[in-house]
């Protein structure tokens, strides 16, 4: 608990439905993970604290990149025993105040964690923001009927994703961060492994990421590339549907021995399965950013999307208008795909830098 006698200049306080329960705990979030381990390197002089409202499961106080963490132990609950969590968000708040006077919130998710720390703001009377992360800017986020966006500033991921908030709420974001990449994590990867996955898909296995479009792709690509090699790393399909569906089509269209299908497995690994391959297929009708996106491009890929998140127009880039002109896209590139270089489009210190003033550091 060393960090309780630091003396510091600010106090930034954290709210996310997670946080790493340790510095190797690797596959909790590891696009914010990225940015918290990076902005604490290059403002040692902030204290920065954090409230976990769901994960670690379990409830306590630790330390994780020199930023404490108040885990209210969540697990997920559902009303009303999700009122205890918030209870205990509350109450961790009020001990982190008295450690140091807070001076800013960011709260992360434009959910539960963005109403706590609009009560927060308001009861301390302190500047707050929420940075969107993830799907939260859609009509669907039961949560934006309970917020006054005008309360807070907002951060985004992307225009795309700020588009999708205004015409929902008519209310645009006010700033637009993407979250970079740290070079430093990809030290022991290669570029120069052997690239024997023509194309590859990575997200978990929801309806947003649309992978029966990739399968129907890869079916359509074999009657040009007989020997096609593609693969599907990500699980989290909880109910087993969509998977079965996804199953069932790659035996009605004949590519069983061109998809394999990973299900789950540890960042460590998805990153090995990336390097391995040449194009990174992405079929999502709506992403926020795309963090992989960064990734792929780093470990030298070739990338075809549609345009959702930070897709552009880039030399190793193609956004696709529709699913004629994304087979077309792929099609040439399986044909002329040969250097892998790598590329940073976006790198974590750019984001540390655009959050710092933000916070007036």
């Amino acid at each position: 608990m060393a960090l309780y006698y630091m003396k510091y200049t600010k106090h930034i306080v954290f709210i996310t439905p997670g946080f790493p329960q340790n510095e190797s705990d690797s596959s909790c979030l590891p696009y914010l993970q990225t940015y918290f381990k990076a902005i604490t390197q290059s403002y040692p002089h902030i204290r920065f604290s954090a409230i976990a409202m769901d994960y670690p499961f379990d409830k306590h106080i630790y330390e994780c990149h020199k930023i404490m963490v108040y885990a209210c132990g969540g697990k997920n609950r559902r009303l009303p025993l999700k009122l205890l969590n918030w209870k205990s968000c509350v109450q961790y708040f009020k001990k982190i105040n008295k450690i140091q006077k807070v001076d800013f919130i960011n709260s992360f998710w434009l959910r539960e964690c963005a109403i706590l720390g609009n009560y927060l703001s308001k009861q301390y009377q302190l500047p707050h923001c929420v940075s969107m992360v993830g799907q939260d800017a859609r009509a669907s986020n039961r949560y934006l009927r309970f917020l006054n966006l005008n309360q807070f500033s907002i951060s985004c991921l992307s225009p795309f994703q700020s588009k999708v908030l205004e015409q929902h709420t008519q209310r645009k974001a006010d700033y637009i961060i993407p979250l970079g990449l740290d070079a430093k994590d990809f030290a022991n990867v290669s570029l120069h492994e052997e690239r024997d996955i023509d194309i590859i898909g990575v997200g978990n296995l929801g309806p947003v990421k649309n992978y029966p479009l990739f399968i129907k792709m890869i079916a359509r690509l074999k009657e040009h590339f007989p020997n096609i090699k593609s693969c599907i790393v990500g699980g989290g399909d909880f109910k087993g549907s969509l998977t079965q569906e996804i199953e069932q089509l790659i035996v009605d269209l004949d590519v069983k021995d061109n998809v394999l299908m990973t299900g789950h497995i540890e960042r460590t690994e998805v990153l090995k399965y990336i390097q391995r391959s040449k194009i990174f297929l992405h079929t999502s009708n709506y992403e926020s950013q795309g963090y992989v996106f960064l990734e792929a491009l780093f470990l030298g890929m070739y990338l075809v999307s549609f345009e959702v998140g930070i897709a552009q127009e880039h030399p190793k880039w193609s956004v696709a208008e529709n699913e004629e002109d994304m087979l077309q896209k792929l099609k040439l590139l399986m044909s002329q795909a040969k250097t892998y270089d790598s590329v940073m489009l976006y790198d974590v210190a750019d984001t540390v830098e655009a959050f710092a003033e933000v916070y007036q550091l």
